[in-house]
C-alpha cells in the first residue's frame, strides 16, 4: 500500500506572471516580505497550504508523510495488534516488507503468525499485489491500458468478495477501501459510490480507513455542494489526503449550500476550515465561522498564521519594496501598479488588519488550540495598524517564559515597532534591536534587516539606512517613483540605490558619518564593515553635483578623493579636444590629466573665460565647454562623468539630468555662444553645425519617447525637424557638403579657420 500518491497538479495560471524573456526579474516569493513564520513548523499537516506566491502551481509540498508515531494508519494497525508491536515494525510491515511468511524478521508479521491471524496476513499480501494498480496510466499504448483496466476490474471484484468472506470488521473495511480505491483509478465512479454507500455511509466514520474511503467518495460525487461537504470531512481527518481533497471543494458555490449538509457544529467548522484553505483573499468571515463552531480547531491557528502572511505580503511587500504583492495578478501591468495605487491598497489592507485585530481581541486565548499564535498575531496586528504604543505595551505585558518560537516572533515585531515609533528627523537604530539585527542578517533574514533600514529612511535617517542596506546581498527593491538610473526598474545593490535615490545632502551625511566613526563595539564594526570606501562615495557626490551642473561643488567632492582613486576607469579620451570619430580636431593648448577632478576644474575655467568680456578667445573657450558638455552625454566619449553605467536600451532614467544627457542642451548652449563670438565665417559654420548636431539628438530622443509618428524613424524625423540645420542650410549652403555629407572628417579644417 502506498503511503502517498503522486498527483497531477493544475497550474493556476492566474497567479503565475508571464516570464520576461532573456533576463531575471524578481517576482513571487523572491520579493515577498514574510516575518510571521516562526509558527509554521507547528502545522506540518497543513504545510502544503502555507501562503506562497506559487499557490498550488509549482512543486507544493504535497507528499505529506507522518512519522510512524503519529501516522493514523500505523496507529490503527498497532491497535489491531493489541499494541504488542512497535510503530516502526508496523511501518515496515505495511509499507516496505515483502516477506510475509513466519520466517520474516518483522515483529508485526511474527505476531500475526503467532496468533494465527491469517485474514490480516492475506489482506497485506493482497494489498501489496495490487499496489502498482493504484495510479492513473496516461499512455495506454505504453502502459497496456486495455490489459490493466480489466485486471483492475477483476481485483475490484476480488476485494469485494474477500471483504464478504472475512470475519474481522476492520479487515472487512480495509478490503472495501481497496475496492473503492481501485475503482477510482479505474475511473469507475459508479462503483466507488456504490461500494461506499453500501458499506461506509451507514456508519459514523471512526478511523483513517473510513476517511480515506470518504475522500474517494468525494472524488466520485456529482453534486458540487455534497462533494465539497465530503471533501471537507476527509480533509479534516486524513492529513495525507488534504492537498488532493482540496480540489474537490468548490469555493465558487455559496458556502451555505455546503453548510446545510453539516450534521453538527464540528462538521460546520470543518467546512469553514476547508473553505479557508482555498481562499486567497480576505478570509476573516471563515475564521469567525471556525471559532464559532469549534474553538479548539487546530486549523484555526494555522489559518490565522496564513491570514497574517497574506496581510504582511499585501502591506509590507509594497510598503518596503514598492513591488506589488507576490500574488498580485496585475504585477506586470505598470498602469495598475503605480505608487499611488499601491499606497491606496496598503491603506485598504491596514483597515482589514484592524478588523482582523477586532476578531483576535474577541477570542479567548485559553479556549483555542494555539494561544501563543493568537497573542503574537495581536502584537503584529497592532503594529500593522500603526498603534505603536499599544503594540509595545502589549508585548511588554506578556509573560517572559514563552516558547522559543513566540519569543523570536515577538522580538521581530518589537524591533520593527521600536524603530518605527520614533519622531521623524531624530530616528536612530534602537539599542535594544542591535544584536537582533546582526543575528537576523547572519540567519539570512535580509528582508527583516532591510525593513529596519526602510523604517529609518522613512523617518529621515538616511545614513543608518544606507549602512544597513550595505549589509544586504540578496535583496531587490524599488524606489518610490519605481525608477532607477539604469537598466532595470529595481535595485539590488546599496551603492546603486544611493546613486539613484539619495540626495547630495544624504550622501554628504553618510560620508561624514563614516569619516567620524571611531566606535569599536561589535555592532558599529558590523554596521560600517561594508561602507569603507569613502573615495567611492566622494566620487558619487561629485557625480551627483555634476548632474545638477553645480560644478564648484562637484570639483570640491572630487578633490577629496585620494589622487590614485580619482581616475574612474574610462579616462582615456579627452572631452575637450575630441569627439567620437574625430580625434584631436581641436588644437591643444595645455595638457590635462584625465581625472574627474581635473576635467571639472578645466570646465569651470573655460566657462569663466568664455563669459569674460575681456577675453579675446571667448569663442574658443565656449567651444571647448560645449565639446566637454557634449562628451558628457550619452553621445560622447566621457559619459562616465555623469553615469556609472549606460546602455542604449536602458529604461528612462530617474536622474535629474536625464533630459540633458539625451538632449545635449548644455552643449548646444555653449556651441551657440561660440557661434555668437566667432570671428570667421568658417568657424561660425562649425559652431552652428555642432549646435544642429545637438538639436538632432534632442528631436530624435523626443520622437523615440513619444512615438507620435510610427511610420517615420526617429533619425529621419530629426533630420526633417531640426531648426538649426535649416538655419545652417540657409546661411552656409556652400559648407553643407563638407560639414554634413562628408561627416566629421572636415571638422579639423573648419576649427583651424577660427582665426
Amino acid at each position: 500500500m502506498k503511503k502517498s500518491l503522486a498527483f497531477t497538479l493544475l497550474l493556476l495560471s492566474s497567479f503565475v506572471p508571464a516570464a520576461r524573456a532573456c533576463w531575471y526579474y524578481p517576482t513571487g516569493d523572491d520579493i515577498r516580505f514574510c516575518f510571521f513564520k516562526d509558527y509554521l513548523e507547528r502545522y506540518p499537516g497543513y504545510g502544503m497550504f502555507n501562503y506562497t506566491a506559487t499557490y498550488f502551481s509549482y512543486d507544493p509540498p504535497i507528499d505529506y508523510r507522518q512519522d510512524a508515531a503519529t501516522d493514523p494508519n500505523i496507529a490503527l494497525w498497532r491497535s489491531y495488534c493489541n499494541n504488542k508491536v512497535s510503530a516502526e515494525s508496523v511501518e515496515d510491515a505495511v509499507y516496505t516488507e515483502l516477506l510475509l511468511s513466519r520466517h520474516s524478521d518483522n515483529a508485526m508479521i511474527q505476531y500475526l503468525h503467532s496468533i494465527k491471524d491469517f485474514e490480516a496476513l492475506e489482506y497485506l499480501k493482497f494489498a501489496k499485489e495490487i499496489e502498482s494498480m493504484n495510479e492513473y496510466y496516461e499512455n495506454p499504448w505504453e502502459r497496456d491500458w486495455d490489459i490493466v483496466s480489466p485486471k483492475r476490474k477483476s481485483r475490484i471484484d476480488m476485494a469485494i468478495e474477500k471483504a464478504g468472506s472475512v470475519k474481522n470488521t476492520l479487515i472487512k473495511s480495509r478490503y472495501y477501501f481497496l475496492a473503492i480505491r481501485l475503482a477510482f483509478y479505474n475511473k469507475d465512479y459508479e462503483s466507488v459510490r456504490k461500494v461506499y454507500d453500501n458499506h461506509f455511509a451507514k456508519k459514523k466514520p471512526e478511523n483513517i480507513i473510513d476517511y480515506w474511503s470518504l475522500y474517494f467518495r468525494a472524488a466520485a460525487e456529482k453534486d458540487p455542494a455534497l462533494q465539497s461537504y465530503y471533501a471537507a470531512l476527509a480533509f479534516a481527518k486524513a492529513p495525507d489526503k488534504r492537498f488532493v481533497a482540496s480540489y474537490y471543494f468548490h469555493n465558487e458555490i455559496p458556502l451555505a449550500d455546503v453548510l446545510k449538509h453539516a450534521k453538527n457544529k464540528k462538521e460546520a467548522a470543518e467546512i469553514y476550515e476547508m473553505a479557508g484553505m482555498r481562499k486567497t483573499d480576505y478570509s476573516l468571515k471563515l475564521l469567525e465561522g471556525i471559532y464559532k463552531n469549534d474553538r479548539s480547531s487546530e486549523a484555526l491557528g494555522f489559518l490565522l498564521v496564513r491570514e497574517m502572511n497574506k496581510l504582511e505580503d499585501w502591506i509590507y511587500t509594497p510598503y518596503y519594496s514598492y513591488f506589488s504583492p507576490s500574488l498580485s495578478e496585475d504585477s506586470w501591468d505598470p498602469e495598475k501598479n503605480t505608487t499611488p495605487l499601491l499606497l491606496q491598497r496598503i491603506a485598504d489592507d491596514r483597515q482589514y488588519a484592524a478588523k482582523l485585530l477586532q476578531f483576535v481581541n474577541s477570542v479567548n486565548p485559553d479556549k483555542v488550540h494555539d494561544a501563543e499564535v493568537f497573542r503574537s498575531a495581536k502584537a503584529y496586528l497592532l503594529f500593522m495598524v500603526k498603534d505603536y504604543e499599544g503594540c509595545l505595551s502589549y508585548i511588554n505585558s506578556l509573560k517572559h517564559n514563552l516558547p522559543k518560537d513566540s519569543q523570536h516572533q515577538l522580538a521581530l515585531v518589537k524591533a520593527l515597532c521600536l524603530t518605527a515609533h520614533q519622531p521623524k528627523g531624530s530616528a536612530v537604530i534602537p539599542e535594544a534591536i542591535k544584536q537582533l539585527l546582526m543575528s537576523e542578517k547572519e540567519g539570512h533574514n535580509e528582508k527583516f534587516v532591510f525593513a529596519i533600514g526602510r523604517e529609518l529612511e522613512y523617518l529621515g535617517n538616511t545614513t543608518d539606512a544606507a549602512l544597513i542596506y550595505s549589509q544586504l546581498e540578496n535583496m531587490e527593491w524599488k524606489s518610490k517613483d519605481q525608477r532607477t538610473p539604469y537598466y532595470n526598474d529595481y535595485y539590488s545593490y546599496w551603492f546603486e540605490y544611493l546613486d539613484g535615490a539619495y540626495s547630495t545632502t544624504a550622501v554628504k551625511s553618510l560620508i561624514s558619518a563614516i569619516n567620524n566613526n571611531h566606535k569599536k563595539d561589535a555592532f558599529s564594526k558590523w554596521l560600517y564593515a561594508k561602507a569603507t570606501d569613502v573615495n567611492q562615495l566622494n566620487d558619487l557626490l561629485g557625480t551627483k553635483y555634476l548632474r545638477l551642473n553645480r560644478l564648484q561643488e562637484a570639483q570640491a567632492a572630487f578633490n577629496k578623493m585620494i589622487p590614485d582613486s580619482r581616475t574612474s576607469g574610462y579616462l582615456d579620451e579627452n572631452p575637450f579636444y575630441e569627439m567620437k570619430y574625430t580625434p584631436d580636431f581641436v588644437e591643444r593648448r595645455d595638457s590635462i590629466q584625465f581625472t574627474k577632478a581635473d576635467i571639472t576644474k578645466h570646465l569651470i575655467k573655460y566657462i569663466a573665460k568664455g563669459a569674460d568680456p575681456a577675453e579675446k578667445d571667448r569663442d574658443y573657450y565656449n567651444f571647448l565647454a560645449g565639446t566637454c558638455y557634449y562628451n558628457m552625454t550619452q553621445n560622447g566619449n566621457s559619459w562616465y562623468m555623469r553615469r556609472y553605467e549606460w546602455s542604449s536600451v536602458e529604461l528612462t532614467s530617474s536622474l535629474p539630468d536625464e533630459a540633458d544627457f539625451h538632449n545635449c542642451d548644455y552643449a548646444k548652449q555653449y556651441f551657440l555662444k561660440a557661434y555668437k563670438y566667432a570671428k570667421t565665417r568658417k568657424f561660425r559654420a562649425l559652431c552652428l553645425r555642432l549646435a544642429a548636431k545637438c538639436e538632432h539628438k534632442k528631436v530624435e530622443y523626443w520622437h523615440e519617447t513619444t512615438k507620435d509618428d510610427y511610420n517615420t524613424s526617429s533619425y529621419d524625423y530629426a533630420l526633417a525637424h531640426n531648426r538649426y540645420k535649416d538655419k545652417f542650410k540657409r546661411l552656409y549652403a556652400s559648407y553643407y557638403s563638407d560639414l554634413y555629407e562628408s561627416g566629421c572628417a572636415s571638422y579639423f579644417r573648419y576649427f583651424e579657420a577660427r582665426r
